[in-house]
This record gives C-alpha cells, sequence and structure tokens, in this order.
C-alpha cells in the first residue's frame, strides 16, 4: 500500500523506520472508538460526518444530507459500478447498515478484520464522493467539497480496489458472508458427512422385491435397465423386439436416465459382468452385486444431490445475509436429512436425488438470477424423470413474470426458450432424428393405462375412490381431461402470482403449490411423488420450520404402506426419530417465535399424531376384515390426504399474501 502513494526511494526509507522497540506484535487501531477496535456503527457516522455533514449550521446540515439522500435514493440504482458497491450506499443512506452489535451476536470477531474492514469503509467513503461528485454536474442545487472527489484518486488507489473485491466480491453485498462462510461450510460439509453415513446405513435393508420373482420390483428394474442399456444399441432402448421386452420392466424414464443407467451399467459390467448379461442375469442378486448397485445410488447422491445443496446454501446465504449463521448449517441438514427421499432411494432403490438435485440447483440459479442456468439445469431434471414437471409452472410463471418486467422481454424469452430448445435437443438427438423413435419415447413416459392413481396415493382421486368409483364412472380419455383440468385450476393461482409479482420466496411457495397441485389432482400418481412437494418445502424449512416438518412427519406416514412391503419399519422409524431430534437442534429453536404454536393447535397436532401411532400399531399387529382388506390403507390416505389439501391452502394464501409487500414496493419504486 505504501509502494502506491510514495516513490521508490521513499518507500525504502519508510520500511527502513523501527515501527516499535518493543516484542509485542502490530496491532491494527481504530481511532474513531475508545477501546481501538473497528465497529461497523463507528465506521458509519464517521461516513456520515465526512460527507454529509461539512455545513457549520445545524439546519443546513439536515437540508443537505436531506437533498443528498434524497438524489441518490432516486439516481443510485443506475449508478455505473458494481451492484454491491451500489448496496452498500443504500444501506447506508437507508440506515439499514448492520451494526457491531449485530455482528456480535453471530460471532464475528472484529479485531481480527479490523484493517481490512477499515479500508473497506474508507474507499466507500470515495465512492460516495465521487458519485455525490458525478450528480453535482447534473444538479446544480447540492454543492459540497470534498477531498476525495478527484477521479484520478480512485485511480491511484488500484491497491483498495483490490481490498474491498476481496472482502465483498460475492455475488451480493453483505460484509458478513465473507467474514463467516468458512465456518458455514466447515459445519455444513460434517452434517453432510453424518447425513451420508445415514444413508449408507439404510442401504443395508431390504429393497423392493427382494426374493420375490417372477418380476422383483424397483431394484431388479434399474438393475435390467442397465443390462438393456450396455447390451442394445441406442435406438433399441425403447423399442420392443425380441431382445427388449418392454412387459419386463421396459425403459419409462426420459433419455437422461437411459445415460445414466448405461453408465452404471458399465461399471457393473467391469467389476461383475454376469450381474448384467443379457437374458441371463434377471433376477441377478449376488451380494457384490448388490452392493454394487447399492453404490450406484450412494454415487450419484454424492456427485449431484449434495452439491446442488450445497449451491442452493450458497445462492440462499447471500440473497439473506442476515440469517444466522446456525441456522444455515440446520438449513443445509433438513434438506440433506429428508427421511423420505433416504427411505425411497436408499432403502426401496431408486434415483431421485439425481433429479431433485438439478432441480435444486436450478432453483439456486434462479435465486442468483441466473435464468439461463436454470433454464438448462432444469430441462435436465425433466430430461430425467417426467415427474419434474411438477415443478414446471412454477419455473415457467416466475421465469415469463421477470422476462416481462425487463427492457425487451420478447428477447429475454426469446433466450430462455433457445436454451431450453438447445438442451432438449442434445439431450435427445438419438431420438429427435426419427419420427418414430420420438413417439416411441413419448408413449413410454406416459403410461396412461395404468390407471389415474396406482396403489396406495393420499391424493384426491384415490381418497375419494372409496366413495366415487371414477374408473368404473369414466372412459381413461375422459379421466384425463378431467384430472388435467383439476390440475391447470389448481396452479392457476399460483402461476398468476409469480407473472404479476416475481420474486424468489414466492418462486419457492410457487414450486410447492404446482408440486401439491400435481400431486392432489393430475393422472397416474403413486405414494412416491410426495418428494416433490417435499423438496421446495425443505428449502423452505426456516420460512415456514411447521409446514416443512408437518408435511414430512405424513409424507413419510403416507408411504407406510409401501415401507411395510419393503421391510423397511426399521428404517422408517429411526428416521422419524433422527428428523425430529435434528429438527430440534439446537435447543434455542424451541423458543423461537417461527417453531412455536398455540396450545389449541399444539393440542391437535399431539392428539393426530397419537391417532396415526395408534393406526400404525393396529396396521402392524391386526389384520382387517375380509369384507374391507384395505382398510388400514384407506384410513391412512384420508388422514394424509386432508393434511396435504390444508397444507395447500395455507401455502396458496401465504404466496398471495407477498403481493402486497411487492406491490408495495413497486409503489415506493414508482414514488423516488
Amino acid at each position: 500500500m505504501i509502494s502506491a502513494f510514495f516513490g521508490r526511494s521513499s518507500v525504502n526509507k519508510i520500511l527502513a523506520i523501527p515501527l516499535s522497540r518493543s516484542n509485542y506484535a502490530d496491532v491494527a487501531y481504530w481511532n474513531f472508538t475508545s477501546h481501538g477496535d473497528y465497529t461497523v456503527r463507528s465506521g458509519y457516522f464517521k461516513i456520515m460526518d465526512s460527507v454529509w455533514n461539512k455545513s457549520s449550521s445545524p439546519k443546513d446540515k439536515s437540508r443537505i444530507s436531506k437533498d443528498i439522500r434524497l438524489f441518490i435514493k432516486r439516481h443510485l440504482w443506475i449508478l455505473p459500478g458494481p451492484k454491491s458497491w451500489t448496496i452498500m450506499i443504500w444501506r447506508i443512506i437507508t440506515n439499514t447498515l448492520v451494526v457491531g452489535s449485530e455482528f456480535e451476536k453471530i460471532g464475528v470477531d472484529f479485531h481480527r478484520n479490523s484493517l481490512g474492514l477499515d479500508n473497506a469503509i474508507f474507499y466507500y467513503e470515495n465512492l460516495l464522493a465521487t458519485a455525490m461528485g458525478s450528480s453535482a454536474q447534473k444538479k446544480t442545487s447540492i454543492s459540497m467539497e470534498h477531498p476525495y472527489l478527484q477521479n484520478s484518486y480512485l485511480e491511484e488507489t488500484k491497491i483498495k480496489s483490490e481490498i474491498i473485491n476481496n472482502l465483498i466480491g460475492m455475488p451480493s453485498a453483505c460484509l458478513p458472508d465473507r467474514l463467516f462462510v468458512d465456518a458455514a461450510w466447515n459445519s455444513s460439509l460434517s452434517s453432510a458427512f453424518g447425513w451420508f453415513l445415514k444413508r449408507l446405513a439404510v442401504s443395508l435393508h431390504p429393497y423392493s422385491g427382494a426374493g420375490k420373482p417372477p418380476k422383483f420390483g424397483d431394484f431388479e428394474a434399474q438393475r435390467h435397465w442397465m443390462e438393456i442399456t450396455v447390451n442394445l444399441p441406442v435406438k433399441d432402448w425403447y423399442r420392443n423386439s425380441t431382445v427388449n421386452d418392454l412387459s419386463y420392466w421396459g425403459l419409462d424414464y426420459p433419455p437422461l436416465t437411459a445415460y445414466q443407467s448405461y453408465v452404471h451399467g458399465i461399471i457393473l459390467k467391469f467389476f461383475l459382468p454376469e450381474s448384467i448379461n443379457l437374458f441371463t442375469s434377471r433376477g441377478h442378486e449376488s451380494y457384490l452385486g448388490k452392493l454394487l448397485m447399492r453404490w450406484t445410488v450412494l454415487s450419484s447422491d454424492i456427485l449431484v444431490f449434495f452439491p446442488a445443496v450445497f449451491c442452493f446454501m450458497l445462492a440462499y446465504r447471500v440473497a439473506r445475509p442476515r440469517k444466522h449463521q446456525s441456522d444455515i448449517v440446520w438449513l443445509s441438514a433438513m434438506i440433506l436429512i429428508n427421511p423420505s427421499l433416504i427411505v425411497i432411494d436408499h432403502g426401496h432403490f431408486q434415483f431421485n436425488c439425481i433429479s431433485l438435485g438439478l432441480t435444486i440447483g436450478a432453483i439456486a440459479a434462479i435465486i442468483s438470477s441466473r435464468d439461463l442456468v436454470a433454464c438448462a439445469l432444469f430441462t435436465l431434471a425433466l430430461s430425467h424423470k417426467q415427474m419434474s414437471a411438477y415443478f414446471a409452472p412454477a419455473f415457467f410463471s416466475h421465469l415469463l413474470g421477470r422476462c416481462l418486467r425487463r427492457h425487451n422481454p420478447f428477447l429475454e424469452v426469446s433466450k430462455l426458450g433457445c436454451v431450453v430448445i438447445g438442451t432438449i435437443a442434445i439431450v435427445w438427438w438419438p431420438y429427435i432424428q426419427s419420427k418414430e423413435a420420438f413417439f416411441e419415447v413419448l408413449a413410454r413416459l406416459a403410461p396412461f393405462e395404468r390407471g389415474i392413481y396406482e396403489d396406495y396415493v393420499a391424493n384426491f382421486w384415490c381418497t375419494t375412490s372409496v366413495l366415487i368409483k371414477w374408473k368404473k364412472l369414466f372412459a381413461t380419455q375422459s379421466l384425463k381431461l378431467i384430472s388435467l383440468a383439476a390440475t391447470i385450476s389448481a396452479c392457476l393461482p399460483s402461476m398468476i402470482q409469480q407473472i404479476k409479482y416475481p420474486c424468489n420466496k414466492g418462486f419457492l411457495y410457487g414450486l410447492l403449490n404446482s408440486s401439491f397441485a400435481f400431486y392432489l389432482f393430475s393422472y397416474q400418481v403413486h405414494e412416491k411423488s410426495i418428494l416433490l412437494p417435499l423438496l421446495p418445502a425443505s428449502l423452505m424449512a426456516l420460512e415456514e420450520p411447521l409446514v416443512f416438518r408437518w408435511l414430512t412427519k405424513f409424507s413419510l406416514f403416507s408411504m407406510f404402506p409401501l415401507v411395510c412391503r419393503d421391510q423397511l419399519v426399521l428404517a422408517y422409524f429411526s428416521l422419524f426419530i433422527l428428523f425430529d431430534l435434528a429438527f430440534y437442534a439446537p435447543p434455542r429453536r424451541r423458543s423461537s417465535k417461527k417453531f412455536r404454536t398455540s396450545p389449541r393447535r399444539t393440542f391437535l397436532m399431539i392428539l393426530l399424531l397419537l391417532c396415526i401411532l395408534v393406526l400404525h400399531i393396529v396396521y402392524l399387529t391386526l389384520r382387517p376384515p375380509e369384507r374391507y382388506p384395505f382398510l388400514f390403507e384407506a384410513i391412512l390416505m384420508l388422514i394424509c390426504f386432508s393434511q396435504f389439501v390444508l397444507l395447500a391452502l395455507y401455502t396458496n394464501s401465504r404466496q398471495w399474501m407477498l403481493s402486497k409487500r411487492y406491490a408495495s414496493m413497486e409503489n415506493d419504486k414508482k414514488v423516488l
């Protein structure tokens, strides 16, 4: 820094001067506090004194400060320069700059960072002065002298630019971010390792269709897809033939799932070729084969889902800089613990972690305002599992709402459309070259012949089928139209809200409401589809902790019949208990306002949970009447469905409540 202001000969002389004769290490001292340590409060007042309060008359001081504040509020957002500087200046002039006492609450030690923060505030002082210097040329009524108004001064102090970029070089300006992001990252990594071990423990339990010929279960389906993709050319993967009998676990997911099966199949072929031999490997259940299959899911979690969660945490941390460090770590734990996802992927055996991980990455990109990246990632999620379409209305409406507020909406929409089309073309390339091949794949992705619902799912069609026999009253074509109309009607309010008032928080609510609409009313839903509404609920765990907790519990309850068939009861109850323990850690959360409920509501919740517990015991110990063999499943689905409907109504209302706040902000901007 000395060399930036003095010549070479002067620098050598200055550096030769002994700083101290004592043996103590040098420390940075801030002259504007009694204890010598820097505080943001003192830096704030230093800026106010040096920039805005040069007038000797108190009346003039008030007038000048008011004029400058009003002018900067009107023109600040169009000034050139990094966005991080603009946000910091806005916080200073609106008295919302975080002060030292708030930093102490989150454990930030200012003494260690005082020199860097000193330079940061010093540089902001220069920036403010320069901004007001340029404003004086446009508005002569504002006249002020300041030693840092010369533009050449900023050009000569590049060292300060480097310091400020190191301090706040993140996508948004917030000094605390850089100070404790490393600690939050380390804590999140430790949490992730713990939940990876729990996934590993669940994978030791039985899986879907274990030892149950002739078709076994989802485990055999995933192994068979690896067998098909490794041994047959790409054009035959979705085609019924003598070497690919589609009635025996034919591929019914988009091409990205097929590519994933191919990669995993190559790994199995390297270590255990007999596990994926065409025809002869059906029902293969050797110890090494099962071990390799389990590791394909675990590796998918590590390579896709976990990194996506960390990307979301970084984006979330920048978007909400005032969140406590422990809150961020807790949120990452809540996303990773997801007991329903662990039971399905690592117990039952599926690869939902890949499509959900890609969706989380797309959500993180939306929060970070990287719309093109979000489109590419979400298109990949759709190309992995068609169930990702549950989120499509939310992505569409939010991005459309953003585009409509930009200078050239048509150009913005065109760019997004080009990214989507380009991504689809890359993933689907082997099949878009032939019309016949393309429609063969589409036919496999829409198995309407399976009926409007599958097994016992807590949605509208399955729950009401106790009284209304939908499959008997209506033909398949009529049911498709009815379910489509119901799904669109349920999605529409959420979509309208995001088109009119797009915001990140509303987008998360939109994801939850859109996926609820599909789960409750769409065609061909099965019990595992509850993982989709559960994803945005987990991302909003800090905003809506009770909604997240309640949905997590009842999503797990709704899958209890499936868990019993797969003999995963021990893993089911273990994850249920671990989730409750993690949810209320640290203990201070019990006293948090968002985690508290009224005594009446608490009583009703406890009563309902006791009923569910009794139903679990009855399901495991008693047999239903012969006349009503599925009585227990029907009762369980009815209870879960009622809770899902209540949660959907609540979250839709919460999303629309954001509209008032957004409209108020828009009015404030127009006034300024």
